[in-house]
Protein backbone atom coordinates (compact mmCIF):
# COMPACT_ATOMS: atom_id res chain seq x y z
CA UNK A 1 0.00 0.00 0.00
CA UNK A 2 1.29 3.52 -0.82
CA UNK A 3 1.89 5.94 1.67
CA UNK A 4 2.04 9.99 1.45
CA UNK A 5 4.23 11.98 3.52
CA UNK A 6 1.94 13.24 5.69
CA UNK A 7 0.37 9.01 6.49
CA UNK A 8 4.20 8.49 7.07
CA UNK A 9 4.81 11.52 9.62
CA UNK A 10 1.76 10.26 11.76
CA UNK A 11 2.93 7.25 12.13
CA UNK A 12 6.41 8.34 12.95
CA UNK A 13 4.93 10.47 15.85
CA UNK A 14 2.99 7.33 17.00
CA UNK A 15 5.85 5.29 17.48
CA UNK A 16 7.80 7.76 19.26
CA UNK A 17 4.60 8.98 21.91
CA UNK A 18 4.39 4.77 22.18
CA UNK A 19 8.20 4.38 22.87
CA UNK A 20 8.01 7.69 25.40
CA UNK A 21 5.12 5.49 26.88
CA UNK A 22 6.80 2.26 27.42
CA UNK A 23 10.43 4.23 28.59
CA UNK A 24 8.08 5.93 31.53
CA UNK A 25 6.94 2.57 32.50
CA UNK A 26 10.65 0.95 32.39
CA UNK A 27 11.90 3.93 34.43
CA UNK A 28 8.98 3.69 37.43
CA UNK A 29 8.93 -0.08 36.97
CA UNK A 30 5.50 -0.17 35.54
CA UNK A 31 5.06 -3.49 34.33
CA UNK A 32 3.09 -6.03 35.93
CA UNK A 33 2.28 -3.58 38.90
CA UNK A 34 -0.90 -1.57 39.50
CA UNK A 35 -2.60 -0.46 36.49
CA UNK A 36 -2.96 3.08 38.55
CA UNK A 37 0.89 3.36 37.43
CA UNK A 38 -0.36 2.37 33.76
CA UNK A 39 -2.71 5.57 33.98
CA UNK A 40 -0.04 7.21 35.38
CA UNK A 41 2.49 6.46 32.46
CA UNK A 42 -0.67 7.12 30.05
CA UNK A 43 -1.13 10.47 31.64
CA UNK A 44 2.31 11.56 31.36
CA UNK A 45 3.36 10.65 27.59
CA UNK A 46 -0.12 12.30 26.49
CA UNK A 47 0.66 15.80 29.17
CA UNK A 48 3.69 15.44 26.59
CA UNK A 49 2.35 15.32 23.68
CA UNK A 50 -0.84 17.94 24.42
CA UNK A 51 2.04 20.26 25.04
CA UNK A 52 4.30 19.60 22.35
CA UNK A 53 1.71 19.62 20.06
CA UNK A 54 -0.06 22.73 21.45
CA UNK A 55 3.11 24.55 20.90
CA UNK A 56 4.36 23.37 18.02
CA UNK A 57 1.28 24.33 16.30
CA UNK A 58 -1.50 26.49 17.89
CA UNK A 59 0.97 29.09 19.83
CA UNK A 60 3.12 29.59 16.28
CA UNK A 61 0.53 30.18 13.99
CA UNK A 62 -0.81 32.74 16.45
CA UNK A 63 2.75 34.18 16.92
CA UNK A 64 2.98 34.28 13.07
CA UNK A 65 0.08 36.06 12.33
CA UNK A 66 0.57 38.13 15.54
CA UNK A 67 -2.80 37.33 17.18
CA UNK A 68 -1.17 38.40 20.23
CA UNK A 69 -4.22 37.98 22.97
CA UNK A 70 -4.71 34.61 21.65
CA UNK A 71 -1.14 33.62 22.17
CA UNK A 72 -1.07 34.45 25.41
CA UNK A 73 -4.51 33.07 26.42
CA UNK A 74 -3.28 29.79 24.60
CA UNK A 75 0.12 30.12 26.69
CA UNK A 76 -1.53 30.35 29.71
CA UNK A 77 -4.05 27.72 29.50
CA UNK A 78 -1.17 25.46 27.94
CA UNK A 79 0.70 26.17 31.23
CA UNK A 80 -1.84 25.66 33.52
CA UNK A 81 -2.65 22.51 32.05
CA UNK A 82 0.53 20.88 32.20
CA UNK A 83 1.40 21.96 35.45
CA UNK A 84 -2.18 20.94 36.63
CA UNK A 85 -2.19 17.45 34.96
CA UNK A 86 1.21 16.64 36.12
CA UNK A 87 0.83 17.54 39.76
CA UNK A 88 -2.28 15.54 40.03
CA UNK A 89 -0.69 12.77 38.19
CA UNK A 90 2.28 12.59 40.41
CA UNK A 91 0.43 13.60 43.48
CA UNK A 92 -3.06 12.49 43.69
CA UNK A 93 -3.12 9.36 41.12
CA UNK A 94 0.17 8.02 42.78
CA UNK A 95 -0.29 8.73 46.16
CA UNK A 96 -3.56 7.33 46.31
CA UNK A 97 -2.44 4.14 45.59
CA UNK A 98 1.17 4.16 47.23
CA UNK A 99 2.79 4.94 50.07
CA UNK A 100 4.90 8.06 48.86
CA UNK A 101 6.96 10.02 51.28
CA UNK A 102 6.11 14.10 51.99
CA UNK A 103 8.95 14.95 49.93
CA UNK A 104 7.68 13.11 47.21
CA UNK A 105 4.85 14.94 46.76
CA UNK A 106 5.75 17.91 47.99
CA UNK A 107 4.47 20.41 45.26
CA UNK A 108 7.39 22.42 45.38
CA UNK A 109 9.69 19.63 44.06
CA UNK A 110 6.87 18.90 41.81
CA UNK A 111 6.82 22.16 39.89
CA UNK A 112 10.68 21.82 39.99
CA UNK A 113 10.52 18.64 37.56
CA UNK A 114 7.22 19.98 35.89
CA UNK A 115 9.77 22.92 34.81
CA UNK A 116 12.47 20.61 33.44
CA UNK A 117 10.31 18.74 31.61
CA UNK A 118 8.27 22.09 30.30
CA UNK A 119 11.81 23.41 28.68
CA UNK A 120 12.37 19.98 27.29
CA UNK A 121 9.19 19.78 25.51
CA UNK A 122 9.36 23.57 24.56
CA UNK A 123 12.38 23.95 23.03
CA UNK A 124 11.55 20.23 21.14
CA UNK A 125 8.48 21.80 19.83
CA UNK A 126 9.65 25.10 19.19
CA UNK A 127 12.97 23.69 17.24
CA UNK A 128 10.26 21.58 15.44
CA UNK A 129 8.02 24.69 14.14
CA UNK A 130 10.95 26.73 13.10
CA UNK A 131 12.12 23.96 11.12
CA UNK A 132 9.10 23.60 9.41
CA UNK A 133 8.21 27.02 9.16
CA UNK A 134 11.55 27.59 7.46
CA UNK A 135 10.70 24.39 5.42
CA UNK A 136 7.20 25.92 4.36
CA UNK A 137 9.24 29.41 3.30
CA UNK A 138 11.34 28.10 1.06
CA UNK A 139 9.26 25.54 -0.78
CA UNK A 140 7.05 29.08 -0.99
CA UNK A 141 9.76 31.20 -2.17
CA UNK A 142 10.95 28.16 -4.98
CA UNK A 143 7.20 27.91 -6.03
CA UNK A 144 6.97 31.91 -6.19
CA UNK A 145 10.69 31.73 -8.26
CA UNK A 146 8.99 28.48 -10.86
CA UNK A 147 5.58 30.29 -10.91
CA UNK A 148 7.38 34.04 -12.05
CA UNK A 149 9.91 32.02 -14.61
CA UNK A 150 6.77 29.81 -16.16
CA UNK A 151 4.96 33.57 -16.17
CA UNK A 152 7.91 35.45 -17.88
CA UNK A 153 8.31 32.15 -20.37
CA UNK A 154 4.59 32.61 -21.05
CA UNK A 155 4.92 36.17 -21.89
CA UNK A 156 7.82 35.73 -23.85
CA UNK A 157 6.33 33.17 -26.13
CA UNK A 158 2.66 35.34 -26.33
CA UNK A 159 4.89 38.03 -28.07
CA UNK A 160 5.43 35.41 -30.66
CA UNK A 161 2.07 34.83 -32.02
CA UNK A 162 2.28 31.07 -32.99
CA UNK A 163 -1.36 31.26 -34.51
CA UNK A 164 -0.82 34.39 -36.51
CA UNK A 165 2.72 33.10 -37.50
CA UNK A 166 1.21 30.39 -38.76
CA UNK A 167 -0.94 31.88 -40.40
CA UNK A 168 1.35 34.25 -42.17
CA UNK A 169 3.40 31.35 -43.26
CA UNK A 170 0.64 29.65 -45.01
CA UNK A 171 -0.51 32.72 -46.40
CA UNK A 172 2.98 33.43 -48.08
CA UNK A 173 3.35 29.90 -49.17
CA UNK A 174 0.01 30.36 -51.31
CA UNK A 175 1.24 33.57 -52.80
CA UNK A 176 4.95 31.86 -53.64
CA UNK A 177 3.57 29.11 -54.82
CA UNK A 178 2.05 30.83 -57.94
CA UNK A 179 5.21 31.96 -58.61
CA UNK A 180 8.35 29.55 -57.58
CA UNK A 181 7.05 25.94 -56.37
CA UNK A 182 10.62 25.36 -55.21
CA UNK A 183 10.45 28.45 -52.46
CA UNK A 184 7.41 27.59 -51.82
CA UNK A 185 8.31 23.86 -50.77
CA UNK A 186 11.32 25.66 -48.39
CA UNK A 187 8.05 27.49 -47.06
CA UNK A 188 6.24 24.60 -46.16
CA UNK A 189 9.27 22.32 -44.69
CA UNK A 190 9.92 25.41 -42.37
CA UNK A 191 6.62 26.48 -41.09
CA UNK A 192 6.57 22.57 -40.65
CA UNK A 193 9.80 22.82 -37.88
CA UNK A 194 8.24 25.83 -36.54
CA UNK A 195 5.17 24.18 -36.06
CA UNK A 196 6.64 20.86 -34.99
CA UNK A 197 8.11 22.97 -32.14
CA UNK A 198 5.77 24.74 -30.83
CA UNK A 199 3.22 21.89 -30.54
CA UNK A 200 4.63 19.53 -29.51
CA UNK A 201 7.28 21.43 -26.62
CA UNK A 202 5.22 20.29 -23.59
CA UNK A 203 4.51 16.80 -24.76
CA UNK A 204 6.23 13.71 -22.88
CA UNK A 205 6.61 11.90 -26.07
CA UNK A 206 5.04 12.16 -30.11
CA UNK A 207 5.77 9.17 -33.35
CA UNK A 208 9.47 9.27 -34.31
CA UNK A 209 8.36 9.64 -37.64
CA UNK A 210 7.49 13.22 -36.63
CA UNK A 211 11.18 13.96 -35.05
CA UNK A 212 12.62 12.15 -38.63
CA UNK A 213 10.53 14.43 -40.86
CA UNK A 214 11.54 17.68 -38.62
CA UNK A 215 15.53 16.50 -39.13
CA UNK A 216 14.34 16.06 -43.20
CA UNK A 217 12.92 19.17 -43.12
CA UNK A 218 15.71 21.10 -40.84
CA UNK A 219 18.10 19.82 -43.60
CA UNK A 220 16.09 20.83 -46.55
CA UNK A 221 16.18 24.21 -45.11
CA UNK A 222 20.01 24.68 -44.65
CA UNK A 223 20.56 23.77 -47.83
CA UNK A 224 18.02 25.83 -49.52
CA UNK A 225 19.84 28.91 -47.68
CA UNK A 226 23.27 27.32 -48.83
CA UNK A 227 23.98 24.94 -51.66
CA UNK A 228 27.03 24.26 -50.22
CA UNK A 229 25.61 22.01 -47.79
CA UNK A 230 26.59 17.60 -47.83
CA UNK A 231 24.63 15.61 -45.45
CA UNK A 232 23.80 12.20 -45.14
CA UNK A 233 20.80 10.98 -43.41
CA UNK A 234 19.77 7.39 -43.26
CA UNK A 235 17.30 5.64 -41.39
CA UNK A 236 16.57 2.30 -41.33
CA UNK A 237 13.78 -0.18 -39.21
CA UNK A 238 10.29 0.14 -38.85
CA UNK A 239 9.21 3.44 -37.40
CA UNK A 240 5.10 2.69 -36.78
CA UNK A 241 3.76 2.88 -33.52
CA UNK A 242 7.59 4.26 -31.75
CA UNK A 243 7.64 7.06 -30.04
CA UNK A 244 10.81 9.63 -28.62
CA UNK A 245 11.01 12.66 -26.33
CA UNK A 246 10.54 15.65 -28.90
CA UNK A 247 13.53 17.49 -30.28
CA UNK A 248 16.13 15.16 -28.03
CA UNK A 249 17.65 13.92 -31.77
CA UNK A 250 16.86 17.36 -33.11
CA UNK A 251 19.14 19.25 -30.99
CA UNK A 252 21.92 16.97 -31.79
CA UNK A 253 21.73 17.59 -35.33
CA UNK A 254 21.36 21.34 -34.68
CA UNK A 255 24.46 21.00 -32.44
CA UNK A 256 26.04 19.43 -35.78
CA UNK A 257 25.22 21.81 -37.77
CA UNK A 258 26.29 24.83 -35.55
CA UNK A 259 29.73 23.79 -34.65
CA UNK A 260 30.44 21.14 -37.38
CA UNK A 261 31.99 21.34 -41.10
CA UNK A 262 29.05 21.13 -43.76
CA UNK A 263 30.77 22.33 -46.59
CA UNK A 264 33.22 19.66 -46.89
CA UNK A 265 31.87 17.39 -50.40
CA UNK A 266 34.59 14.60 -49.33
CA UNK A 267 33.10 14.41 -45.36
CA UNK A 268 29.88 15.00 -45.19
CA UNK A 269 27.50 15.29 -41.89
CA UNK A 270 26.54 11.70 -41.17
CA UNK A 271 23.52 11.10 -39.62
CA UNK A 272 22.18 7.34 -38.98
CA UNK A 273 19.33 6.63 -37.08
CA UNK A 274 18.17 2.89 -36.60
CA UNK A 275 15.44 1.66 -34.85
CA UNK A 276 14.93 -1.72 -33.82
CA UNK A 277 11.91 -3.19 -31.42
CA UNK A 278 14.08 -2.88 -27.89
CA UNK A 279 16.48 0.33 -29.25
CA UNK A 280 16.76 3.49 -31.11
CA UNK A 281 19.90 4.15 -31.86
CA UNK A 282 21.42 7.33 -33.36
CA UNK A 283 24.74 7.91 -34.62
CA UNK A 284 26.15 11.40 -36.09
CA UNK A 285 29.99 12.30 -37.25
CA UNK A 286 31.32 15.33 -38.76
CA UNK A 287 34.32 17.53 -38.74
CA UNK A 288 34.44 20.16 -35.79
CA UNK A 289 35.04 23.94 -36.89
CA UNK A 290 38.47 25.41 -35.72
CA UNK A 291 36.41 27.83 -33.46
CA UNK A 292 34.07 25.34 -32.88
CA UNK A 293 36.91 23.35 -30.59
CA UNK A 294 37.22 26.05 -27.78
CA UNK A 295 33.54 27.24 -27.86
CA UNK A 296 30.35 26.05 -25.58
CA UNK A 297 27.36 25.71 -27.46
CA UNK A 298 24.38 27.55 -26.70
CA UNK A 299 22.10 24.27 -26.18
CA UNK A 300 25.22 22.31 -24.75
CA UNK A 301 25.64 18.43 -24.26
CA UNK A 302 25.39 19.04 -20.52
CA UNK A 303 22.12 19.98 -21.27
CA UNK A 304 21.09 17.59 -23.32
CA UNK A 305 22.11 14.57 -20.78
CA UNK A 306 20.36 15.97 -18.38
CA UNK A 307 17.10 16.14 -21.06
CA UNK A 308 17.59 12.17 -21.64
CA UNK A 309 18.22 11.46 -17.54
CA UNK A 310 14.98 13.15 -17.11
CA UNK A 311 13.02 11.51 -19.94
CA UNK A 312 15.06 8.35 -19.89
CA UNK A 313 16.62 7.79 -16.12
CA UNK A 314 19.13 5.34 -17.00
CA UNK A 315 17.22 3.79 -19.77
CA UNK A 316 19.87 5.66 -22.65
CA UNK A 317 23.67 5.38 -23.48
CA UNK A 318 25.57 8.09 -24.58
CA UNK A 319 28.70 7.86 -25.72
CA UNK A 320 30.78 11.30 -27.39
CA UNK A 321 34.14 10.92 -29.16
CA UNK A 322 36.04 14.38 -29.74
CA UNK A 323 39.05 15.27 -30.81
CA UNK A 324 40.40 18.62 -32.58
CA UNK A 325 39.30 17.45 -36.17
CA UNK A 326 36.63 14.80 -35.54
CA UNK A 327 33.10 14.41 -33.39
CA UNK A 328 31.86 11.47 -33.20
CA UNK A 329 28.11 10.84 -31.00
CA UNK A 330 26.53 7.33 -30.72
CA UNK A 331 22.89 6.97 -28.92
CA UNK A 332 21.10 4.73 -27.88
CA UNK A 333 17.80 4.68 -26.43
CA UNK A 334 16.25 1.66 -25.06
CA UNK A 335 12.13 1.07 -25.83
CA UNK A 336 11.50 -1.32 -23.21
Amino acid sequence: MHLTSSKYLIIRHLIFWFILFHFHCFIHDIYGNHYSELIYATLKTLNFAILYYCISFYIFEYYYKRKWIYLGLLIIISISMFYGINYFNHVQLRSEFFNLTQYETNPIKVIKESSIFYLIISIASISTSVTRNSIEKLKRTNQEIITLNEYKLSFYKEQFNSHLSLNFFSHCYNVISENSKIAAKNMESFTNILQYSLVNENKMAVPILNEINYIKDFIKINKCISSNIFVDFYVEGNVKEKSITPMILCLFVENAFKHGITSDKHNPVKIALSITDEFISFKISNKIKYNSIHSTPGFGLKTLKELLVFNYNKGFELDVNCDETNYNLSLKISLK
